[in-house]
């Protein structure tokens, strides 16, 4: 049981509460925390910039903000008082937004338990603009999240994320280029990497088409492939070539 493929605004307590009756444990895609990291904890802010950033470097996933976990299960839906969730909603995007490199997307959504607490679920995409790395000292770390929790990056996979990085770049610049041809063509074009090139309005809407497929069925579509994108009177259609339809 996960909750990444549920859309977050439809995730509610029931849910949370799913969790522990079903002692889903820590996986690649999800995480809990009791709290968020005492201030004066060096260490604790590391580990914990290290599962937002493991999560974008790996499939992404859900880091959950007040639940009580066991040896990775978890055990009670403690929650946040309100107030502190406001603020440390306010602290996990600063906190984050100036410790990590490239900047991660992601969405904090508050959780209203039956006892007038708060569980924060911290959503965390799958990034294509990968590795992210935590600022130390004039350094920088990088985490992956695997299925036993979050570890350092070795070389040949941080050699694997710059590399991918470049690519994305390169589909990046070509995707840009054809959109340009294909305005005064009638003809666009869309690269055969899915979701990487995110770029445009036209990419963006073929992305939240097959986020609402993945949401309808409950698992990727990483190996369909796409053609169309939905521009100028034409329609967005499933295939295996890339050849925009009138």
């Amino acid at each position: 049981m996960s909750l990444l493929y549920k859309p977050l605004d439809s995730i509610t307590a029931a849910d949370l509460q799913g969790l522990i009756d079903n002692q889903v444990p820590e996986s690649l895609y999800i995480e809990y925390k009791l709290e968020v990291f005492d201030k004066p904890e060096e260490k604790k802010r590391l580990q914990f910039l290290g599962s937002i950033s493991g999560f974008s470097n790996g499939v992404g996933g859900d880091l959950l903000i007040g639940v009580r976990a066991v040896d990775g299960i978890p055990v009670e839906l403690v929650g946040l008082e309100q107030t502190e969730a406001d603020g440390e909603t306010l602290r996990i995007q600063q906190v984050v937004g100036t410790s990590i490199e490239p900047q991660v997307r992601m969405t904090i959504r508050p959780i209203l338990l039956s006892n007038a607490r708060t569980v924060l679920i911290i959503r965390l995409p799958q990034s294509w603009t990968a590795p992210h790395g935590i600022k130390k000292d004039g350094h920088y770390q990088f985490y992956r999240r695997n299925s036993a929790g979050r570890s350092p990056m070795t070389i040949p996979e941080l050699r694997n994320a710059f590399s991918l990085a470049s690519t994305i770049a390169e589909h990046t610049r070509r995707f840009h280029c054809a959109t340009v041809d294909g305005t005064q063509t009638g003809a666009v074009r869309i690269p055969s990497i899915y979701g990487q090139a995110v770029c445009g309005s036209a990419f963006s809407a073929v992305l939240e088409w097959l986020r609402s497929v993945e949401r309808r069925y409950g698992k990727p579509a990483k190996s369909w492939v796409y053609e169309s994108v939905q521009k100028s009177g034409k329609r967005v259609y499933p295939g295996r070539k890339y050849a925009v339809q009138p």
